[in-house]
C-alpha cells in the first residue's frame, strides 16, 4: 500500500520545487538568527555577571580600605602629658587615624588637663585656665578662637559623646605644646605634651573678627602661605597688574548704560547643576575658580553659584515680574507695587550683575540670610579678599549701601583693594569716598 502511495504521488513541478527550497532556506535563516540571538544573550549575561562581580570586588575593596585605613587607630599608644608631670595613656576609644589625620578626643584632653569643655553635639567650646576659648562647629573645619574665625586642616566629628578634633589644631593654632609623633609609620602613636604656658596663638583680625592676610606684603613666601592649594596659575587674576581696573561703584547714582555688555564674559565652572551656566568677566571668573578650589581644600564642597552676569533687559524683566507679584497686595496700584519691588530688585543699570564682576552663591537653591550662620560663609568672609573679592553688602552697612545684608553677594575688585576694604571693615561706598 505504501508502494502504491509512492507510485501515485505526483512529482513536484519546477515552481513547487523552487517554493520548497525557499521555505527550507527561510527555515534555515530563522534557525541561524535564533542561534545568534541566543549566543548574544549568553554573551551579554556573561559580561553582566563579570561586571557585577568586579563591581562587588571594588565596593568591598573600598569598604575594606575604609575600615582598615580611614578610621584606623594608631598601632602605638597615644599619650597626653600635662605640665611634664602627669602622663596618661589613652584608651583606643579616645583617638583614631582618619583621612590622613590624627584625631584625639578633646573631651578626654580636657579631663586630663583640667580644661573646660561645654556645648552640644553641634557646637562645643573649649575654655582654658587663662579664660581664652575656642569654639568648634561639629562636622566642619570651622573654629572660632576668641572672636576670630579660622579653619582646621580637617573637619571635627562627634562620636559616642566625645568631640574629636584633628591633632594639627594644637600644632597650628596653639603654643606651649609639643606634639611628638612616632615617625616609623603613619599609624604609630604620638604624645601631646602641654606646657604651663599652653594657650592659643594670636590671629590677625579686624573689628568684625575675620582672619585676614596682610595686604602690604606680596612676597612669594607670603603667597605660598596664603593657600593650601597651588594657585600660582591664578595669581594674575586674583591680583591684577592694573590694580584699579575693576574698582568702580555701580548703584542708582552710578548706572551702567542699557547697551553695556562686557566683552570678556566666560562661563563659571561652579554654577549649580539645575541652572544655565552663569558668566562673569574673565579676571573675576578665574579668581572665583581659584576661590572654589581653595574652599574645597578647606573642607567646604557644597557651595555653588546661583547668579553671575545679568543684562540690562534681564534686570528689567526681574523688576517687572517682582512688580507684578506685588500688584494684588496694593489692589492693582502699579506705582506702590513697583516701590515695594524696588526694595528687592534694583533698577536696571544700577545692578552690579550687569558689570559681570559680582556673584551670588549659596549652599542651596534659595538665597537667604541664614547663609550668614553657616561655617562656609565664615570662611568666605575671612578669606575672600585674598582672591580679590569683597562682601558687597555687609550686615552693619545697610544705612550706607541702602541694601540689606546679603551674605551670598560677593564683588570682585582685585586683591589690592579687597584686602584694604576688608581689613578696614568698610563697604565699597565708604572706600570709594576716600579713594576716588
Amino acid at each position: 500500500m505504501n508502494n502504491n502511495n509512492r507510485q501515485n504521488r505526483r512529482p513536484m513541478t519546477r515552481e513547487e520545487a523552487i517554493l520548497a527550497e525557499k521555505r527550507r532556506a527561510e527555515a534555515a535563516r530563522k534557525r541561524k538568527e535564533a542561534k545568534e540571538m541566543t549566543d548574544k544573550i549568553v554573551a551579554v549575561s556573561i559580561f553582566a555577571l563579570i561586571g557585577a562581580a568586579l563591581s562587588l570586588i571594588v565596593i568591598f575593596s573600598y569598604i575594606f580600605i575604609d575600615f582598615n585605613h580611614s578610621g584606623r587607630t594608631p598601632d602605638e599608644p597615644v599619650k597626653i602629658t600635662y605640665q611634664k608631670e602627669n602622663t596618661v595613656v589613652l584608651g583606643k576609644d579616645f583617638y583614631t587615624y582618619k583621612n590622613g589625620e590624627y584625631y584625639v578626643s578633646l573631651t578626654k584632653v580636657c579631663e586630663v588637663c583640667s580644661f573646660t569643655l561645654h556645648g552640644n553635639s553641634k557646637n562645643m567650646t573649649l575654655t582654658l585656665p587663662d579664660g581664652k576659648s575656642a569654639s568648634f562647629d561639629t562636622g566642619t573645619p570651622s573654629v572660632r578662637i576668641e572672636n576670630t574665625y579660622s579653619v582646621l586642616k580637617k573637619p571635627t566629628f562627634f562620636y559616642s559623646g566625645h568631640l574629636f578634633i584633628p591633632v594639627s589644631f594644637f600644632e597650628d593654632k596653639c603654643h606651649g605644646i609639643t606634639c611628638e609623633f612616632d615617625k616609623m609609620g603613619k599609624t604609630h602613636g604620638f604624645n601631646l605634651i602641654f606646657d604651663k604656658d599652653f594657650s592659643f596663638k594670636a590671629l590677625t583680625t579686624n573689628e568684625s573678627g575675620a582672619i585676614l592676610y596682610d595686604g602690604t606684603s606680596s612676597s612669594e613666601e607670603d603667597r605660598q602661605n596664603m593657600f593650601k592649594s597651588d594657585l600660582s596659575d591664578y595669581e594674575t587674576y586674583m591680583n591684577p597688574e592694573n590694580k584699579d581696573e575693576f574698582l568702580f561703584l555701580i548703584d542708582s547714582s552710578n548706572k551702567l548704560g542699557k547697551d553695556y555688555i562686557p566683552d570678556d564674559l566666560i562661563e563659571i565652572s561652579d554654577t549649580r547643576s539645575d541652572r544655565e551656566k552663569q558668566k562673569m568677566r574673565l579676571y573675576a571668573a578665574k579668581a572665583l575658580e581659584a576661590l572654589f578650589i581653595e574652599m574645597r581644600s578647606n573642607g567646604f564642597d557644597n557651595m555653588r553659584v546661583i547668579s553671575g552676569y545679568r543684562s540690562y533687559d534681564y534686570q528689567a524683566s526681574l523688576l517687572e515680574n517682582e512688580t507684578y507679584a506685588f500688584l494684588p497686595e496694593f489692589d492693582g496700584d502699579r506705582s506702590q507695587a513697583e516701590s515695594k519691588a524696588l526694595t528687592r530688585v534694583q533698577i536696571p543699570g544700577s545692578s552690579e550683575h550687569q558689570s559681570g564682576l559680582c556673584v551670588d552663591m549659596s549652599t542651596s537653591a534659595v538665597l537667604s540670610e541664614a547663609l550668614g550662620e553657616e561655617a562656609v560663609y565664615k570662611w568666605l568672609y575671612s578669606n575672600c579678599a585674598n582672591f580679590g573679592f569683597i562682601l558687597r553688602y555687609p550686615k552693619d552697612k545697610t544705612s550706607v549701601t541702602g541694601v540689606s545684608f546679603e551674605p551670598w553677594h560677593f564683588r570682585y575688585v582685585g586683591r589690592y583693594h579687597a584686602q584694604k576694604i576688608m581689613n578696614e571693615g568698610l563697604c565699597l561706598e565708604e572706600y570709594m569716598s576716600v579713594n576716588r
